[in-house]
């Protein structure tokens, strides 16, 4: 063999030599190649590599991601330019009841009960009975009669046994439970069941008054001390008043124009302090008496009472004036109001009263002296029940009533009791009277509706649920107004009018007309005998008040009325850089008018108006082009003034004001540019919810207006995102506005609602439009009280739509959703899904926190039904991050959107308010995590991502590296998220580069910082802090 291979010539063996070891280094380079890239040894030594799995980790198919419309921009800059009367709804549970009465316990009721007589009278009502299996609607009416104030349940409380002698001087309502205080440094918490508990209180003195806000309790005493507490059970010493002489008073005020309420607290002589339980400072205050007693009215004026008979004024409860028209040469001891009215008692049965916006009277004596049998005592205490019913206490402890607005008083009374000390309702209902041995007693105030027509063979019975509607409208004749008022800064929004005017809701241009019809319009109404109001004043539709005279909106003097409006330049959301805007409105007259109707802005921006020619008394459009010396700015103050010489009836109606570029009853155009290119899998429409609260029905048909968002134009913009619509029905919803729904979605073009839906811009039916529409049924307020009452809801608004003649040609593609939360924990209902909120209480800055989050969203999911042998997956329709203190990232939004997606959740919907800026510019968090997310749809969630190998940082910084894979038979989704604060280096194995691969890199901000296709040289990718990768990978492409 070797003689034979020394026959081939050198050259050839040196070649074969040569060619040989070529081929094994080759080969051996081969294999050791293949065995670093499968255990990661090819890659960078500081890399994390993983491996992707091919193996589905569960059998649910993604739905995919998706947004919840909370909010979406107006192209109007009026507000409530159609003048639509202002709506309430409420639902109250039956105590009692009759053919024609429900009685209800303002204790059991989710909201407080008005307190005015008759305010209910012409509402709409509607009356359901449920069981455990269903709810049925058993009547439906109109409101006749409402009496509120009357009073039921009395019973005794029993303090502790060992209480004896106490005088107790304050009583106050905190967290649902009800205190009291009183001498010897008592304090008395007084539960649900009536029961009574002493709170330990480590100060020996007699407490004096008492009151309650939403952080806590404060308490003062006889040596002018105040004392706190922020849970009703530990207290300490907040501050001892510079006088020393005892606290006669503290009041919450919970102005409704203030986020924060405030106490105010009386001291000695001209002493009133103003502030909260973190301390009181001073005030200025214009009377050197003792102030005896402080109430805050309906219209939100504050009164301070003086033990001399004087009394001072608040609209602020800062800045005080003397109020002379309370002057009384006795001394003031009680305030209350209730129901629009305002109650003042003091010495010799001194009692005057003030109608809310109305006039200071005096009561005449001599119907307490005829009560009495003698002349009237000092009264000590009163209490209003309602606008009519009132009760006042004398010094001796005997109890007078009224029924009749004190134009009547007698002895006997609701609560047939004596020797009272103290009385007062709290904000429960619950009506607490002290007595002057010591003894408690609580009563439960209620009220009792009559409705026509009545039932025919059978009556109200404990339990039934009474759904109200009740509509109002803004009435103002400044002629009536009496002093004193309260005066406030204008508030942009709010309409005004000038003084010696009147205001009422007149009947809609477009009355009657189905989408059109809002339910009203503006009458301003102006007669030569206008009396002495000053032209020149403005006073506010809402509230009455009348705005200072330094707001910029000066008049024209040769003018007899206007309306005017402060513009909301919010909307705009951003600065114009054009300065062209449109002007239209629906205008006619009744009367003489002295020239032409006059249009003007005034402001920061004035100088640009316009003259009106009306013709005959008919309704008719105008429309007007503006143009200002620059585009608006969000801090620009503008006034649009409308006004008129002469005498006689201004009616407008559907007035908008807007950019050039936005039309009447349109989506804003800021909605239309490339950089709100949204795209999703399914759009829920809370913004345009059906039936909800203090909205009118069908005010999805009606046109596009702030605060009203016509469905056809959400409609449309869901189309542009290409994703399925998601409808929201709340508790308000009726049978026929529900069949209505569905002819508008799916009825006949010649239809009312058809042809209604090709107004709003649709081409041919929206059922043909979508392949899938979800319908949801929810209580966003929630009011129904237990999961019967909620699951019979759910089940009641399926069968009207499915009962409505449009339903079954699209009964495939409608999917309902019962969006009901379970205090049980379980599904109640055959609704196709449940959805829930989901609310991440911490940001995950790492693994375990991004799990605790993702368990606490898993343990809300209902228990329940199965379908095809599967878990019916739950939806969520609401992921806010709300709760986080940080900054939100692009990480956080993301791994907390996919951590459960594809497991127990199909559906995620992130909150997005179109109305944000930073939403509208496209560069939210969550308008880039949304577009990261998305693709996803008909997927599986794959098995958790295999590490190889670990990068060379510590072990611990890999608790912040998430992984995530979604796939199919021909395409793939991969996910690496950053939840930490430093970047890491990861290296991805397992995905077959030769199908077509895109990747992007991002930022904690979102922004895309590498993208591209994922080629074969390719291997890591360092993560930014709170930023991510996405790999998407699809089996056609570049095939």
């Amino acid at each position: 063999m070797a003689r034979s291979f020394r026959l081939f010539p050198v050259s050839l063996r040196r070649r074969t030599a040569v060619t040989a070891a070529v081929s094994v280094l080759l080969i051996l380079t081969a294999a050791l190649t293949l065995v670093w890239q499968a255990t990661g040894r090819g890659g960078n030594r500081n890399a994390t590599v993983v491996t992707v799995s091919q193996d589905a980790a569960s059998q649910t198919s993604v739905i995919g991601t998706g947004l919840n419309l909370l909010e979406l921009p107006a192209g109007n800059l009026i507000s409530k330019g159609t003048f639509s009367p202002d709506l309430s709804h409420a639902h109250y549970f039956a105590d009692g009841g009759s053919q024609a009465e429900f009685l209800i316990k303002m204790s059991e009721s989710r909201l407080r009960l008005p307190m005015t007589e008759d305010f209910m009278a012409g509402a709409s009502m509607r009356l359901f009975r449920e069981t455990q299996e269903e709810m049925a609607l058993l009547h439906s009416g109109r409101i006749t009669g409402y009496e509120p104030g009357r009073v039921s349940g009395k019973r005794a409380i029993e303090p502790p046994s060992f209480l004896e002698g106490i005088r107790w001087n304050g009583v106050a309502e905190f967290q649902g439970t009800t205190y009291l205080c009183g001498s010897a440094g008592t304090l008395l918490k007084i539960l649900a069941d009536g029961s009574s508990e002493l709170i330990p209180f480590r100060f020996s003195v007699d407490l004096t008054a008492l009151a309650a806000g939403p952080g806590g309790l404060m308490a003062g005493d006889a040596a002018g001390r105040l004392y706190v507490s922020r849970d009703g059970m530990i207290w300490s010493l907040l501050t001892a008043l510079p006088s020393g002489r005892a606290v006669r008073t503290v009041e919450y005020i919970d102005l409704p124009d203030y986020e924060n309420g405030f106490f105010l607290v009386s001291g000695g002589p001209g002493e009133l302090y103003f502030g909260h339980i973190s301390g009181l400072e001073p005030l200025d205050f214009p009377l050197d008496e003792r102030v005896t007693a402080l109430v805050r009215t309906g219209d939100g004026l504050i009164y301070a009472l003086g033990d001399g008979g004087r009394a001072a004024r608040s609209s602020n409860g800062i800045q005080w004036m003397e109020e002379p028209l309370l002057f009384s040469e006795e001394g003031w001891l009680a305030a209350d109001a209730q129901g629009g009215l305002t109650l003042f008692a003091g010495e010799d049965g001194r009692i005057f009263v003030r109608p809310d916006q109305g006039a200071i009277t005096a009561l005449d004596t001599g119907a307490l002296k005829t009560a009495l049998g003698h002349l009237p005592a000092d009264l000590s205490g009163v209490m209003v029940m309602s606008s009519s019913k009132l009760v006042v206490i004398t010094s001796g402890g005997r109890l007078l009533y009224s029924s009749d607005g004190g134009v009547s008083w007698s002895r006997e009374t609701p609560f047939g009791e004596f020797g009272i000390d103290r009385l007062k309702i709290l904000p429960s209902g619950d009506i607490i009277l002290a007595g002057q041995d010591g003894r408690l007693i609580r009563a439960e105030l209620t009220a009792r509706i009559e409705f026509s027509p009545a039932i025919p063979e059978d009556q109200v019975m404990a339990g039934d649920l009474m759904a109200v509607e009740l509509s109002s409208s803004p009435e103002l004749d400044t002629r009536t107004l009496s002093e004193p008022l309260r005066e406030e800064a204008p508030a942009a929004g709010q309409w005004v009018i000038s003084g010696g005017a009147s205001f009422s809701l007149a009947a809609d241009a477009n009355a009657g007309l189905i989408g059109q019809d809002s339910g009203g319009g503006a009458a301003l109404t102006f007669a030569k005998e206008a009396g002495t109001v000053r032209k020149d004043r403005l006073f506010a539709l809402e509230t009455g008040s009348v705005l200072p005279l330094t707001a910029n909106n000066p008049g024209r003097t040769y003018l007899d009325a206007r309306i005017s409006q402060k513009l909301d330049l919010s909307r705009l959301l951003q600065n114009d850089k054009l300065p062209f805007y449109r002007l239209e409105f629906d205008v006619r007259f009744e009367g003489e008018l002295d020239g032409p109707l006059e249009v003007w802005l005034a402001g920061s921006l004035s100088g640009t108006d316009a003259s009106v020619t009306l013709h005959g008394d008919s309704w008719q459009h105008r429309r007007m082009t503006l143009i200002l010396p620059r585009g608006l700015r969000m801090d620009d103050e503008i006034w649009l003034n409308i006004g008129f010489a002469g005498e006689g009836t201004l009616y407008l109606d559907n007035i908008w004001l807007g950019r050039g570029d936005d039309a009447p009853g349109a989506l804003s155009s800021l909605l239309q540019t490339e950089e709100l290119a949204i795209r999703a899998d399914a759009v829920r429409l809370e913004a345009s919810a059906i039936g909800r609260a203090g909205r009118m029905s069908e005010s999805w048909s009606l046109p596009e207006a702030p605060g009203i968002h016509n469905l056809g134009a959400a409609l449309q913009w869901t189309e542009k995102a290409q994703a399925a619509p998601w409808l929201v029905i709340d508790l308000h919803a009726t049978a026929g506005e529900l069949a209505h729904l569905m002819e508008y979605l799916a009825g006949s073009p010649l239809s009312d609602y058809g042809r209604l839906r090709s107004r709003d811009g649709a081409i041919g039916r929206w059922s043909d439009v979508f392949n899938l529409i979800y319908i949801e049924v929810s209580d966003l307020d929630d009011v129904l009280p237990n999961d019967a009452s909620r699951a019979n809801y759910v089940q009641w608004i399926m069968d009207q739509i499915k009962n409505a003649p449009d339903f079954a040609a699209v009964r495939s593609k409608i999917f309902f959703i019962d969006g009901m939360r379970y205090d049980d924990g379980r599904r109640h209902t055959s609704a196709d899904y449940h959805a829930g909120d989901f609310r991440p209480a911490d940001q995950p800055t790492d693994r375990q926190i991004l799990d605790a989050n993702t368990q606490e969203w898993v343990n809300s999911i209902p228990r329940g039904q199965m379908a095809g042998g599967l878990i019916i997956p739950e939806l969520a329709r609401s992921l806010s991050f709300g709760e986080f203190l940080g900054e939100l990232r692009l990480a956080d939004a993301a791994a907390t959107a996919l951590d459960d997606l594809g497991d127990n959740s199909a559906l995620i919907l992130y909150d997005l308010d179109l109305t944000d800026p930073a939403v509208l510019s496209g560069k939210h968090v969550l308008m880039r995590s949304l577009h990261a997310a998305g693709g996803l749809s008909g997927l599986q969630r794959l098995s958790e991502p295999q590490l190889i190998r670990q990068g060379a940082e510590e072990g611990d910084r890999l608790q912040s590296i998430v992984f995530y894979a979604f796939g199919s038979r021909d395409s793939l989704v991969f996910y690496a998220v950053n939840l930490g604060t430093s970047p890491h280096v990861v290296s991805i194995q397992g995905l077959d580069r030769e199908l077509g691969s895109s990747y992007e890199l991002m930022d904690y901000r979102g922004n895309v910082i590498s993208e591209g296709t994922w080629k074969r040289h390719r291997d890591d990718f360092t993560l930014l802090p709170g930023g991510g990768l996405v790999i998407r990978q699809s089996g056609t492409a570049g095939r």
